[in-house]
């Protein structure tokens, strides 16, 4: 018997999710992305996106698309804005942030852009709505093995997309997934047309726990 919790993500590309469906059609959890990049005009969606999933009771993360040419500083301060916004008074269960890490470098050397994304990481969880919460890494095996499989990260949750392994092959140096993305053409209900679709390595309990601030709850080991 499967376990684990499932649910999906959305992103400017979705604009017309009925949260409350999916809700009852047995999702769990949604991410969103927040921002991509530096330019605010990217996710004019997630503040409205975030409000649904909150109204339907989905648990609820946001996350950001790093882009290693432009300034990491930059693109965590956008990602704490539209947080900011869209946060309601009081409200502080949610998901740890999540930076997704996938663009190619694009003439950055290695180096820089694992600097660039580490700094990402130390900006957000030294702000106030994410102190105490581990941010999460969105990548693959194969795009974490082009990085060089970077040491000093695997302390904090792995959000795996692979589309073809369940469970997914996950880069070395984590001993399992909090997060597992098995498919972009998934169908969820409230969206029209292919989902991204994904399962959190645990229990409901398990997953409402790492919404909590100063959380000392750890993503179950498969």
């Amino acid at each position: 018997m499967d376990l684990r919790v499932a649910g999906f993500d959305v992103s400017k590309w979705q604009p017309h999710v009925d949260f409350a469906k999916a809700k009852a059609a047995g999702m769990g959890f949604v991410f969103m992305r927040a921002s991509n990049g530096t330019n605010p005009a990217n996710e004019q969606l997630f503040v409205p996106h975030w409000q649904g999933a909150r109204s339907a009771g989905l648990i609820r993360g946001a996350y950001h698309y790093f882009v290693p040419s432009l300034d990491a500083k930059a693109q965590a301060q956008l990602f704490l804005s539209q947080i900011a916004k869209a946060l309601a008074p009081g409200e502080k269960s949610y998901l740890p942030a999540v930076i997704d890490i996938e663009a190619l470098p694009d003439g950055v050397a290695v180096p820089a852009y694992v600097a660039g994304f580490k700094h990402w990481i130390d900006t957000v969880e030294a702000d106030p709505h994410f102190a105490g919460r581990k941010t999460i890494i969105y990548t693959t095996q194969s795009f974490w093995a082009q990085l060089g499989n970077p040491p000093g990260f695997y302390d904090r949750p792995l959000w795996v997309a692979d589309y073809s392994k369940d469970p997914p092959r996950i880069p070395p140096g984590w001993a399992s997934y909090a997060f597992f993305q098995n498919s972009e053409k998934g169908t969820v209900a409230g969206i029209d047309g292919p989902a991204d679709t994904n399962f959190f390595n645990g229990d409901i309990d398990v997953l409402t726990a790492m919404t909590q601030p100063l959380s000392s709850a750890t993503p179950p080991v498969a």
